[in-house]
């Protein structure tokens, strides 16, 4: 289903960290852009302008994290404040796209 959303433009937000993007490689063609720090903290106003530079708050987004926690948590954040038309969640992160033998980019 990822790979549908994808070939239809929606883009990809991984916002894990930098350090798991090296661990797993990122998805090929997605956007990085951390959200949760180490102390899980964010900065919902910087996250949101680095979203801004390449996908209108009216069009649909994807987000993945590791395991698919994280990025739901995120999802019905943005969700409930009205943020985006449509978003879809990973639901098994980047493990899940891993356990599939989908490519991933080495990340350095």
């Amino acid at each position: 289903k990822l790979q549908l959303l994808m070939s239809k433009g929606i883009p990809v937000i991984d916002i894990r960290e930098t350090f798991e993007w090296r661990e797993t490689g990122i998805i090929p063609e997605s956007h990085l852009i951390t959200f949760f720090d180490e102390n899980g903290e964010y900065n919902l106003k910087k996250w949101l302008s680095e979203v801004d530079t390449f996908v209108s708050f009216e069009k649909p987004l994807i987000l993945v994290c590791r395991s698919g926690r994280r990025s739901l948590i995120l999802a019905k954040f943005l969700s409930e404040r009205g943020k985006f038309r449509k978003i879809y969640n990973v639901t098994e992160g980047i493990k899940g796209w891993k356990r599939a033998n989908l490519d991933t980019q080495a990340f350095f």
